[in-house]
């Protein structure tokens, strides 16, 4: 029977991520519930998979610009472009990206090393703590620039996938999305201010 597990891989890896993406947007409808944030509902997010290709865009570039604290919880301006003239400034907290990536891992058990330490292709965040500080806080930043620089570069099942773009998406009330020529104009005149 193991001959029968490692040729199926593949549809494990399908069943996975549709279950991770489940669990994803119950764990963001969930989170967000009292907060006045509207997240995506999973019934949204069929429609979505339904009408677009299977890879709708993919992000091309990201980057994190702020960091804020808000209701006691510090909060990161995640600056990303897609293939699709879009940028998009979106405001995730550290447990987002967390509880993200244990998806992830679920998702793509072999890119992730369960089978084989050596093959692990998905990149690394550090666990959550009990007490952020406004120093921890900004020391993420950079690791989570750099996970989300190094996520976006993985192999296109996992990069374009659904998971992975759902987590730049437009879930935030505060979250913003621009056409490249607005965003450029708009950081312009910002600057110029």
């Amino acid at each position: 029977n193991q001959e029968a597990g490692i040729s199926s891989t593949i549809d494990h890896q399908d069943y996975y991520q549709n279950s991770a993406q489940y669990q994803y947007q119950n764990q963001f409808q969930n989170q967000f519930q009292n907060s006045g944030i509207n997240p995506i509902t999973s019934s949204t997010l069929e429609e979505i998979v339904e009408e677009q290709p299977e890879y709708p865009h993919e992000v091309i570039a990201v980057s994190i610009e702020k960091l804020y604290l808000m209701n006691d919880e510090y909060w990161y301006n995640i600056i990303c472009k897609l293939s699709t003239n879009i940028v998009r400034s979106l405001w995730r907290c550290y447990k987002d990206f967390f509880n993200f990536q244990k998806l992830l891992l679920e998702a793509y058990p072999a890119e992730a090393g369960e089978f084989n330490k050596k093959n692990r292709i998905i990149p690394f965040i550090p666990g959550p703590v009990v007490t952020v500080t406004e120093n921890l806080a900004t020391q993420r930043l950079e690791v989570l620039e750099k996970y989300l620089n190094e996520l976006i570069k993985l192999p296109d099942h996992i990069s374009k996938s659904t998971l992975v773009i759902s987590l730049f998406d437009m879930t935030q009330e505060n979250d913003k999305q621009f056409t490249t020529e607005e965003y450029i104009q708009l950081f312009s005149s910002n600057s110029n201010s």
